[in-house]
C-alpha cells in the first residue's frame, strides 16, 4: 500500500516531485538532517497502525490502516517554507509544505469529497518549523486512514501492476467494506 500511495502522488505529475523525493520513510530524520533537507521538497509515507475493525464470514477480518505522510520544504525563511516563495512576477521558486499537503490530499482523495466514505483524512500536524544552517525548514505530517480494508483479498491479488489503490473500490457495498476489483 505504501508503494501504491507513492504511485498516486507521483501520478499527479508535479515537476517538483520525483522518485528521489517521494518515498517510504526510513529514518531520514534520524540520520544527517542537513543531507535530508537537501532533498526538499520531499514526501515520505509510513504505515502508522493497523487495527482490526470487524470480522467477515469465514473468520476474515477487515482492517483500518492508518498512514502518516510527512511533507518537508525549505526556503529563505520560516513563512516561505510553509506558504512557498514566489517572485514579484509570480514565478514559484520554492514549494511550501501547505502545497505538498494539498498534493497529498488530491492524490489520496482522487475523487470528489462526497464519495470519500472509506478514506478518512486525519490530523495535520506541524512537526518542525524553524531554521537549519541559515535556511527555513518546515516539516508537517498528515494522517490518512483506509477503512475496512480486506487484507486477505489484497494478499490474494499481489500488486503486480502498481494499482492496488485503484483496485480498491472506495464506494460502499452491502457490507460497507472496501471491495477489491
Amino acid at each position: 500500500l505504501e508503494d501504491a500511495i507513492i504511485c498516486r502522488i507521483l501520478g499527479l505529475g508535479r515537476d517538483y516531485l520525483s522518485e528521489r523525493n517521494v518515498c517510504t520513510y526510513g529514518g531520514q530524520f534520524d540520520d544527517d538532517l542537513t543531507e535530508t533537507v537537501r532533498q526538499f521538497p520531499a514526501i515520505w509515507i509510513a504505515l502508522s497502525s493497523k487495527t482490526p475493525s470487524r470480522t467477515l464470514p469465514g473468520g476474515r477480518w477487515l482492517w483500518d490502516i492508518e498512514f502518516i505522510i510527512l511533507a518537508g520544504a525549505t526556503g529563505p525563511d520560516e513563512k516561505s517554507t510553509r506558504q512557498g516563495y514566489t517572485t514579484q512576477a509570480g514565478e514559484t521558486l520554492d514549494i511550501g509544505t501547505y502545497q505538498l499537503l494539498d498534493d497529498i490530499c488530491e492524490a489520496m482523495a482522487h475523487r470528489p469529497v462526497e464519495q470519500m466514505k472509506l478514506v478518512r483524512p486525519g490530523q495535520q500536524t506541524s512537526l518542525y518549523n524553524g531554521r537549519l544552517n541559515g535556511s527555513g525548514i518546515s516539516i508537517m505530517a498528515t494522517r490518512w486512514t483506509l477503512v475496512d480494508v480486506d487484507l486477505d483479498a489484497l494478499q490474494d491479488r499481489p500488486d503486480q501492476d502498481g494499482k492496488i489503490l485503484e483496485r480498491i473500490d472506495l464506494r460502499q457495498n452491502d457490507d460497507d467494506a472496501l471491495r477489491i476489483e
